[in-house]
């Protein structure tokens, strides 16, 4: 097992370094709309890269960050440019789903917003249908930005004071 996680770190360690900084900022970015890339794993081996003096460890959660609440974001954007198209004649099951959508964003309000990000699938969701409800843009983008900073110190944080200690867990 200890042999196999080396070789794992040592694969993601090129993967970072072949990469750079803006390959994984637009992985993060357009994970949350084009596809489901685990961007957890990316901002976990980050926040190690960033406890073992590979990468400065505030520019890294910056980054993390802010790819996250862009990436959030363009889901908005999609959903506000589809607002009249898509959802101009839907059928009667589009329609009870997408009432029960902003009904279920009326009750918990922006805490939906936040929680989501923790839901597979409601993250990449959740921003479309907001953008074509009737939210305000700055609203969206006040509780977005929290709810990504939050999302992010979950899994950055423990990669960072965990750090070295990954390694001895698992060999």
């Amino acid at each position: 097992m200890g042999e196999f996680f080396m070789n794992v770190l040592d694969y993601l360690l090129i993967l970072v370094e072949e990469a750079n900084t803006p390959t994984l900022f637009f992985a993060l970015v357009f994970g949350v709309v084009l596809a489901p890339i685990n961007r957890e794993s990316i901002i976990v081996f980050m926040a190690i890269l960033a406890a073992a003096n590979a990468i400065n460890p505030v520019v890294s959660f910056v980054i993390t960050t802010t790819a996250t609440y862009i990436g959030y974001s363009l889901g908005f954007f999609v959903g506000r440019g589809f607002k009249g198209k898509v959802f101009k004649n839907p059928s009667e099951r589009t329609q009870k789903k997408l009432e029960r959508s902003y009904q279920l964003l009326e009750r918990y309000g922006n805490r939906a917003i936040i929680v989501s990000y923790f839901i597979p699938g409601a993250r990449h969701f959740l921003p479309v249908i907001l953008g074509t409800g009737n939210m305000t843009l700055t609203q969206f983008m006040l509780t977005s930005q929290v709810g990504s900073i939050i999302w992010t110190s979950a899994f950055f944080l423990p990669g960072y004071f965990l750090g070295d200690t990954w390694t001895s867990i698992f060999l």
